[in-house]
């Protein structure tokens, strides 16, 4: 053989030993260290990212505060169509509401207390490691809204949606998220339905639930039960960073005023929420609608009232020295008398967003109030006939934040007046054309502006 050849078979073998060292060399050193992510880092409030998936550890399951129905909760899981608080300790466990102050099942034909197949909570001692396997999680705020569909329920009506889910929704939240010192949430960043399909739905026929959520909560992504589901069939678990579960039945296990009234949102102004929680949904809705009528231009407190041109409504002589008396009242105010059945939807909400007064009937009109702001002394006047009661619209305000006035005929209802009403009394509600001491509203709507007066002074 010659040298040439010699040479370069010996470097081949060369390269061959070499490769064969590097292989061996390379197997036996050690796996790269990998730390866990921290939980408080992967689960800070407000994080914007897409939801993402995490072995262990899991986040444990904090009961965030509420009352029966409306129950806020932080890292709640779901799995295999069960929702799931996993505590990390028996005290936590003990700490949480019963089941069925939390949540119903509806099955078709009845509402029932929750199995184990839709509520389910356990303490660490019971966790296995394995049990939800990976859990997606689940960012920002979650409504979720367990009311049945259609005309079964209440959900189809926009009266209740406002007033007995989506106010009551938001002021839990705030008050949680206050207690916790975390920033006030803009909005849910989804709503669920679970139990509302396509048809029956929890749309109304005019479309005015879908256009409030759409409107006021542009980004918001809504889901119903073809999406809870098909989370129920996967295999994979998921984890919401914050809900609050909004359930009719259990909200009818309190006492107070929610067995007063026959009201589920009885209690609801009682839930400790920062003043004004609501004025970033109305402004969001006033941001979304824009200023169509010019509403406020003489920077002025804005007093709207709603004129009625069919039953209930005033009898002329007492509309007609209402009028005049808040026409005196232009030198403080800026008076808008509207006749808001006429309106569009959109002409409602860009006049009573800026309104700082309103003065109303008893009837659907007033609820347009949950469009206004709070500000520092916003209220609302409302007017009953001799005799006449409800807690409808004064429950509404006082959810809000709003201050209430109510006028009966020729008095003011002072709250011990209010108490002394017998238990779930309406009083007469049967007039067509009432008689109102115009003196006596105009006297309170003198008060209200005393009083946005003194905190624009402050």
């Amino acid at each position: 053989m010659s040298p040439p050849r010699q040479a370069i078979r010996g470097g081949a073998l060369l390269c061959v030993v070499l490769l064969f060292v590097l292989f061996i060399m390379t197997s036996r050193s050690p796996d790269p260290v990998r730390q866990s992510p921290s939980i408080e880092k992967l689960f800070s409030f407000g994080r914007t990212q897409q939801p993402w998936v995490v072995r262990q550890p899991q986040p444990w399951t904090t009961y965030d505060g509420g009352i029966e129905g409306y129950t806020v909760w932080s890292n709640l899981y779901l799995s295999g169509g069960t929702l799931i608080a996993a505590c990390e300790t028996e005290e936590e466990l003990d700490r949480i509401p019963k089941a069925h102050n939390i949540l119903s099942h509806f099955d078709g034909a009845e509402i029932l207390p929750p199995g184990p197949d839709v509520w389910t909570a356990t303490a660490s001692a019971d966790l296995a490691g394995d049990q939800f396997g990976d859990a997606v999680r689940l960012p920002g705020v979650t409504y979720l809204f367990t009311d049945p569909p259609g005309l079964r329920g209440f959900i189809v009506h926009h009266y209740h949606f406002i007033v007995d889910l989506l106010v009551p929704a938001a002021r839990a939240v705030a008050s949680a998220r206050a207690a916790a010192r975390l920033p006030q949430d803009t909005g849910p960043a989804r709503v669920i339905f679970p139990r509302c399909g396509e048809e029956p739905s929890w749309r109304d026929e005019q479309g005015l639930n879908s256009w409030l959520l759409r409107t006021m909560f542009p980004k918001v992504v809504i889901e119903d039960k073809s999406t809870w589901d098909d989370w129920a069939r996967g295999d994979v678990s998921y984890v919401f960073e914050q809900v609050v579960i909004v359930d009719r039945r259990a909200a009818h296990t309190a006492k107070g005023n929610v067995s007063r009234w026959g009201r589920m949102n009885g209690n609801v102004p009682a839930i400790d929420a920062p003043p004004g929680f609501w004025d970033m949904c109305s402004s969001a809705m006033a941001r979304s609608i824009g200023d169509l009528l010019r509403v406020g231009r003489f920077r002025l407190p804005v007093v709207v009232y709603i004129e009625r041109d069919s039953q209930p409504l005033l009898n002329p002589t007492s509309n007609d020295a209402l009028v005049a008396g808040l026409k005196e009242l232009t030198g403080r105010a800026e008076v808008h008398i509207a006749r808001v059945q006429g309106m569009t939807r959109r002409q409602k909400v860009a006049l009573l967003s800026r309104a700082n007064i309103v003065i109303g009937l008893n009837a659907e009109d007033l609820l347009q109030i949950a469009w206004m702001q709070v500000g520092k002394g916003n209220g609302v006047v409302e007017l009953f006939e001799a005799e006449g009661f409800t807690f409808d619209y004064a429950l509404l305000a006082h959810m809000l934040g709003l201050k209430h006035i109510a006028i009966q005929g020729n008095r003011e209802l002072t709250p011990m007046m209010w108490s002394q009403h017998p238990s779930g009394k309406r009083g007469p509600q049967n007039k067509g054309v009432i008689d109102i001491d115009a003196n006596m509203v105009l006297s309170a709507v003198v008060r209200l502006l005393e009083g946005l007066e003194s905190a624009v002074e402050e």
